[in-house]
C-alpha cells in the first residue's frame, strides 16, 4: 500500500452525528443538566492541555493524564499548584502510550499500553513500581496489557486496542501481582462486520474499524473497584430494543447484570454523512478527483450496512460508582448520557453539551473534555442539576 493511502485511511473514521431524533423511552425518566463551575486550560501557556485522556479526583485534588507529551499533571485543591509528574520515555516513571489513570489504596496507577504495564507512583509523583503481565497471547494473537489496580494486590489485564483482521474477541484476565492468571472476566466479540476493508484504486487493501461500530465498549473504575462492559448490538427491529451492562466488583466477580431498554433510531443516510466527511478532509484534497471518487466508492463499499444506529458510543464509570453510557447521536445540540448505578438502577437521562467527554463523575459533579471552535482542549466541572421544565398555563 502506498504512504498517502495509509494516511488517509488511518485518519478517516469518526464518530457520525447523524439527523433524527432518538424518542424518550420512559417519559417519567428523571432528566439533568449540566451547569458549569471551573474550567481549567487556556489557548497557550503553561496552563494549557496538549492532550487530556483521563482523569481522577482525589478530594479536590485532581490529577490529569496528558497525552500529549505523556504525563501526569497533578493540580492542587486550592489551584494553586500544578505540577507535571513523569514524562515520555521507557525507564523508570515514565510513559509511553498511557490510557487510562485511576487511584487505589492512596497510590496513582496509569495503564501504559505501550509499554505493556502498569505505572505505579505515590500522590506525590514518586514512582512506586512498573508492573508487567506476562500473558501469553490469545489464539487470536492480541496480547493483554494490565489495565486496572483492584484492592489487594490484583490486577486486570486486558487488549491493547489494536485492530487487526484475525480478533475475533478481546479478552480480559484477572491476574494476581505475579501475573497468575486467575480467571477470564470477559471475552469481548468482535464481530466482523465491525471492520472495514477498503479496496484501493492504486493497489492495496486497508483495514479499520466501522463508522457505526458495534462491538462491546469496556472501562474501568477508577477507584480500583471494577470494571463495565457495555454491549450495544444493532437493534432488530424499530419496536424496541436493549443495551446490556455487566459490572465486575473489586474481587473480579459479576456484580450485576441488565439490560437497559431504548428506541431503536433508523441509520437513515449514514453513509451520505460518512462520504461527506471524508470529502472535507485536508489530505482528501491532495487526490486527483477522480481517485478520491473512487475511494470513496471502495470505503462504501467495504462497510457493513447498518438499519440502526448502535445505541452507545460511548462510556466512562466514575469513582462514586455512577455508570456514564453516551447515547447515540441525534443531531441536537445536547448530548444524552444515560446515568446508571452499579446495581442496574437508571438513574436519569444527562444533557450535556455537544462533543463533551465525561471523565470523571459521580450523581452530584461531572468533569468533562470540551474544546472549543479551534480545538482547544478544555478540563471543565459541572453541577449535575434536575431539569426543571416550567409549567404551561
Amino acid at each position: 500500500m502506498s504512504s498517502r493511502s495509509v494516511s488517509f485511511f488511518l485518519l478517516v473514521f469518526t464518530v457520525p452525528a447523524l439527523t433524527g431524533c432518538n424518542s424518550q423511552e420512559n417519559p417519567a425518566l428523571t432528566v439533568f443538566e449540566l451547569v458549569e463551575t471551573e474550567q481549567l486550560g487556556s489557548l497557550d501557556g503553561e496552563d494549557a492541555f496538549g492532550n487530556p485522556l483521563d482523569l481522577v479526583a482525589d478530594g479536590g485534588d485532581l490529577y490529569i493524564l496528558e497525552g500529549f507529551p505523556p504525563s501526569i499533571v497533578h493540580i492542587a485543591q486550592d489551584r494553586s499548584a500544578r505540577t507535571v509528574y513523569s514524562g515520555e520515555g521507557e525507564g523508570p516513571g515514565e510513559l509511553m502510550r498511557p490510557r487510562s489513570i485511576g487511584l487505589t489504596e492512596g497510590s496513582l496507577w496509569v495503564a501504559d499500553v505501550g509499554a505493556l504495564e502498569l505505572e505505579v507512583f505515590s500522590k506525590g509523583g514518586e514512582p512506586l513500581d512498573a508492573i508487567q503481565i506476562h500473558v501469553p497471547p490469545d489464539p487470536n494473537g492480541s496480547l493483554a496489557s494490565p489495565q486496572s489496580i483492584l484492592p489487594e494486590g490484583l490486577i486486570i489485564a486486558g487488549p491493547t486496542g489494536a485492530v487487526g483482521g484475525t480478533i475475533d474477541h478481546e479478552n480480559y484476565y484477572l491476574v494476581d501481582c505475579t501475573g497468575a492468571v486467575l480467571d477470564t472476566l470477559y471475552s469481548s466479540p468482535f464481530p466482523e462486520t465491525d471492520l472495514s476493508r477498503p479496496e484501493f484504486p492504486w493497489g492495496g487493501t486497508g483495514l479499520g474499524p466501522h463508522p457505526l461500530p458495534e462491538r462491546p465498549l469496556v472501562t474501568f473504575f477508577p477507584d480500583g473497584s471494577g470494571m463495565v462492559a457495555v454491549e450495544r448490538w444493532q437493534a432488530n427491529s424499530a419496536d424496541t430494543a436493549s443495551y446490556r451492562v455487566r459490572v465486575w466488583g473489586p474481587n473480579g466477580g459479576v456484580e450485576s447484570d441488565f439490560p437497559v431498554p431504548y428506541t431503536p433510531s433508523l441509520a437513515e443516510g449514514w453513509e451520505d454523512v460518512e462520504l461527506d466527511k471524508l470529502r472535507a478532509r485536508s489530505d482528501a484534497a491532495s487526490l486527483p478527483p477522480v481517485d478520491l471518487e473512487r475511494v470513496l466508492k471502495a470505503f462504501e463499499e467495504s462497510w457493513s450496512p447498518r438499519q440502526f444506529i448502535p445505541p452507545v458510543t460511548g462510556l466512562s464509570a466514575g469513582s462514586g460508582g455512577i455508570i456514564f453510557v453516551r447515547r447515540e447521536e441525534s443531531g441536537d445540540d445536547d448530548q444524552r448520557w444515560d446515568m446508571l448505578s452499579r446495581d442496574g438502577e437508571l438513574v436519569g437521562v444527562l444533557l450535556a453539551p455537544e462533543g463533551m467527554s465525561v471523565l470523571e463523575g459521580n450523581d452530584e459533579t461531572v468533569w468533562g473534555l470540551v474544546r472549543d471552535e479551534l480545538d482547544v482542549p478544555y478540563i471543565v466541572s459541572f453541577e449535575i442539576r434536575e431539569l426543571i421544565v416550567p409549567e404551561t398555563g
